[in-house]
């Protein structure tokens, strides 16, 4: 299993996962964590004018595509929609530190 978080430093979840510059996935046998590599965001977001914002989280979401779930503290409504669509399921931490944000996903599964 794969599990991804959004993180800006490596160590703490993203305030705003559609804004992370990049993420940390995590390969996971059991509840052991087995590997772990980071991935940059490809996303790039257009704001300042909110008619063309684009709220596609396509290209983010295809840099996931083999994970099965994303750990976070928040989740906007257009990259939940996004996440779905591929099949990632969101579980919102309660922990603000990546690996304890993980391990907390671990033990209530």
């Amino acid at each position: 299993m794969k599990i991804v978080v959004p993180t800006d430093d490596r160590v703490s979840i993203t305030p705003r996962s559609g804004r992370t510059k990049g993420f940390l996935v995590f390969t996971v046998e059991g509840t052991e964590i087995i590997a772990s590599e980071y991935r940059v965001n490809p996303h790039k977001h257009h704001h300042g004018d909110e008619e063309k914002h684009d709220h596609s989280h396509k290209e983010m979401v295809e840099v996931l595509n083999d994970c099965e779930v994303m750990v976070t503290n928040r989740v906007g409504p257009h990259l939940k929609k996004d996440l779905d669509e591929a099949g990632i399921t969101v579980y919102l931490a309660k922990a603000k530190k990546v690996e304890e944000a993980v391990k907390e996903y671990l033990l209530q599964r």
